[in-house]
């Protein structure tokens, strides 16, 4: 009796052996559940290739991704508007202004530079004998309709405004120096200095 009950002891456990065995087995052979939405990942990707058109898929590959890369069109640059200023010129008032344009002698001297032509600095120094005489005359730019006058100061000048440009002197020898400042201006009132538009100077040194 006892021998009966062993042998059917022993075909259960290899009845329930053999089914543990195959129930391992079907199951090691199944294919996971996926839990992802296909559609949806697929429907976003469709998208995004519709719209860009050389987007890549989720698995391209390295080549893919450089030929995406060389086709993709290069983006324009932003117009931008560029903004001009209208700046009004300011006018020219030179105009207004008597400007010396030179003072020469008889003597044959010349000199050109004055306060305010900007010409080139000379040697504005003349020597001249005692005794001597000579007529000096200052050449004016008067783009103004009004008459200029004229001030020589300095010893043996007039030394008061005038109409005429010349002006006549003798060395006689009482100084060593004569120096002549004359000054210019246009009768208009508006004056570029104080009260004159220019002035020029030239110095004369007097010997036996």
């Amino acid at each position: 009796m006892k021998t009966k009950n062993y042998v059917i002891v022993l075909i259960l456990v290899i009845i329930a052996s053999s089914t543990y065995y195959f129930i391992g087995k079907n199951r090691s052979t199944e294919k996971p559940i996926s839990t992802r939405d296909d559609s949806v990942e697929i429907s976003e990707y469709s998208e995004k290739e519709e719209n860009f058109g050389t987007t890549p898929s989720p698995k391209a590959t390295a080549r893919e991704l450089r030929e995406s890369v060389s086709n993709r069109e290069p983006e324009k640059p932003v117009a931008t508007q560029k903004l001009v200023q209208n700046t009004p010129a300011c006018p020219d008032k030179s105009n207004q202004y008597a400007t010396v344009i030179d003072i020469k002698d008889t003597l044959g001297n010349v000199y050109q530079q004055s306060e305010y032509n900007h010409c080139s600095p000379t040697n504005g120094y003349f020597t001249v004998k005692k005794g001597q005489s000579t007529t000096i005359s200052v050449s004016v730019d008067n783009s103004s309709s009004e008459p200029v006058t004229y001030n020589f100061v300095g010893k043996g000048f007039p030394s008061e405004w005038q109409s005429g440009n010349t002006a006549s002197v003798t060395f006689d020898g009482n100084y060593l120096q004569s120096h002549l400042r004359v000054f210019v201006r246009n009768s208009d009132n508006l004056y570029r200095a104080p009260d004159y538009d220019d002035m020029i100077q030239i110095t004369y040194t007097i010997v036996d």
